[in-house]
């Protein structure tokens, strides 16, 4: 693994002292291998970008892409910075836009940034090939080769230190160019610095008050963090899960848009995480974006019970200790950073959270198919209201090769609109899910995953309905920017349909060529 310094440095060194930490852990779970070709996700997060300014390996901080390995979700959560000594590990240099004596002379002088010294964005391109399992003649096709189905220019990029921004443009031969997530985040806000001064004193001053990581705040349009990032982001399924895609009725909310907000995050003692947000709010599917004035506000709260830290600082305290001392190993010889096998995608870690969404949508009050207002006299406070709520948990237990994680939750939507016959209101209604999802690589390049996934209405007009699917699927990389994948996504429940004599579809066979650079 010497071609891996980086990657040697963090995590070959916390599989080796994290293995002894976790002595008699369960090694869970059965997984299905689907043979075929192979899949992609479309969400881009391993950026090239990174390997070219730090001259290092995608391995880093990914296992395969896109599913980012224990240090890499750490430096994404850092702002895309290195969590000690970010600038001594920079091998292209930047621009430098002053000098450092700007920062003894602020707030006299501009305190100084830099630039890359080559645009820092990447290009992503993918080919698909779709067969859809017993389709609907009129309306699918049985076989579509989609190539190119997408391509996009991802960029990040650094003000400096603690200041990060990220932006993604996608261009597809269907909807031409669209915009999806741009922000700014600002990290470790008044927080001192982790390095002492001559004296042996902490740097700061009496503002610099928080611990690193304990506080940073993201500005812009971005996949809210109600929900760990391994779903939103990672999963190794072309689709994301019905759990956070899923929406009722005419309130088109689900916890996966990504959506202008407002979000302070942070660590906390290395194993508790939060995160907090206003989003700018939910829509009716049949009205423009942001039809109210009231801003949505989410939550989540989560913590590692083992396993490498959630900052990215190893050899610090153990979870579950009170003083969160934040030190480094003692000794910092080679030896150190050995390690014990070539397995570096396998790691141990178990980590639960709790989560939750508040907002509000407007709900037309005639219906879009007669034009003719239909209002529900039982509950006339509700008149174009959806003041909707969703509430759940997360896991993810990763042991060795074996990373499985899924979230749960309970929903209520008290005015979600009309029946899918656009002519009677559907009525108060609460429904629930969950999802699963096991990855089990067994070599450096290859692979498999299952998924299953379900959503279940209980009252209103649309009781009873459900909804579920299971997802195989095997995924190669030929090259580290370079996989291919293949995935089956078989319906095993469907919500009613608007007309019940089209036939339902069977599901979808996808297999993806994604490349990067």
């Amino acid at each position: 693994m010497k071609q891996f310094p980086l990657a040697t440095e963090y995590y070959m060194r916390a599989n080796k002292s994290l293995r002894r930490r976790n002595v008699g852990a369960l090694v869970l779970g059965l997984i299905v291998a689907w043979m075929s070709l192979l899949t992609f996700v479309e969400q881009a997060q391993a950026i090239p970008v990174f390997s070219r300014k730090y001259q290092t390996s995608c391995v880093t901080c990914h296992t395969i892409f896109p599913q980012l390995n224990p240090f890499g979700e750490a430096f994404r959560r850092n702002g895309y910075q290195f969590p000690d000594d970010d600038e001594t590990l920079v091998k292209e240099d930047p621009v430098k836009l002053g000098i450092e004596a700007y920062k003894e002379m602020f707030p006299k002088a501009i305190w100084p940034s830099t630039l890359p010294s080559i645009p820092a964005f990447s290009v992503f391109a993918l080919g698909q090939n779709i067969v859809n399992l017993a389709p609907n003649p009129a309306v699918q096709k049985n076989w579509d080769i989609n190539a190119p189905s997408d391509i996009e220019l991802v960029g990040v990029s650094t003000f400096g230190k603690d200041i990060s921004t990220f932006w993604d443009l996608a261009f597809t031969p269907q909807d031409g160019a669209s915009v999806g997530r741009v922000f700014v985040q600002f990290s470790n806000l008044f927080s001192w610095d982790t390095e002492d001064d001559d004296d042996g004193a902490r740097k700061g001053n009496r503002f610099m008050a928080l611990p690193p990581r304990a506080l940073n705040l993201r500005v812009g349009r971005f996949d809210p963090a109600v929900l760990p990032h391994v779903i939103t982001e990672e999963s190794m399924a072309q689709y994301v899960p019905l759990t956070t895609s899923f929406s009722l009725g005419q309130t088109g909310f689900n916890l996966f848009a990504e959506q202008p907000a407002i979000e302070i995050n942070g660590i906390l003692q290395q194993y508790w995480s939060y995160a907090v947000g206003i989003a700018n709010g939910g829509s009716s599917v049949t009205l423009p974006s942001d039809d109210n004035t009231f801003k949505d506000i989410y939550f989540r709260v989560a913590r590692r019970w083992y396993g490498f830290p959630m900052d990215g600082r190893l050899g610090s305290s153990a979870p579950g200790s009170v003083t969160g001392a934040q030190t480094k190993p003692a000794n910092d010889s080679p030896d150190d950073y050995e390690s014990e096998s070539a397995d570096y995608w396998k790691f141990w870690l178990f980590e639960t959270g709790v989560y939750g969404w508040f907002g509000k949508s407007n709900v037309p009050l005639t219906s879009p198919l007669t034009g003719v207002p239909v209002y529900d006299s039982n509950d006339p406070s509700t008149f174009g209201k959806d003041r909707f709520e969703r509430i759940g948990v997360d896991a993810r237990l990763w042991q060795g090769g074996l990373d499985i994680y899924g979230n749960a939750f309970v929903g209520h939507d008290p005015f979600p609109g009309f029946l899918q016959n656009n002519i009677s209101l559907a009525g108060p209604t609460d429904h629930a899910g969950y999802y699963i999802e096991a990855d089990y690589q067994w070599n450096a390049w290859a692979m498999a995953f299952l998924r299953y996934e379900q959503i279940k209405i209980y009252n209103g007009g649309f009781s009873g309905q459900q909804q579920a699917r299971v997802v195989p699927g095997i995924v190669l990389a030929l090259r580290q920017n370079m996989r291919l994948s293949s995935e089956v996504y078989i319906n095993t429940q469907h919500l009613q349909p608007i007309d019940p004599s089209i036939p339902q579809s069977l599901g979808q066979w996808i297999t993806t060529l994604w490349w990067a650079f």
